[in-house]
């Protein structure tokens, strides 16, 4: 990764992501849900996986009808 470009700077992140996942014996998903949904899906997240805050980092696409985030869960709550 170049520090001065922030080239591969994505890949970095993404790696040091699944090396944190893995210490942590969790995965990686990426969840696709339309963006109606958004509300209650944060609200399901935030009681049964865990996370100490509510994710920020989400993509909505171009239309604004669906929305993907990737998150870092364990298989139990994934399921």
């Amino acid at each position: 990764m170049s520090c001065t470009e922030g080239y591969n700077k994505n890949l970095f992140l993404e790696q040091v992501g699944e090396m944190t996942a893995q210490l942590k014996g969790k995965t990686i998903y990426k969840l696709s849900y339309p963006s109606w949904e958004h509300g209650t899906r944060l609200t399901w997240l935030m009681r049964n996986a865990n996370l100490a805050d509510a994710p920020k980092d989400f993509r909505v696409d171009d239309l604004g009808t669906k929305i993907e985030i990737d998150l870092m869960l364990d298989e139990v709550v994934y399921i």
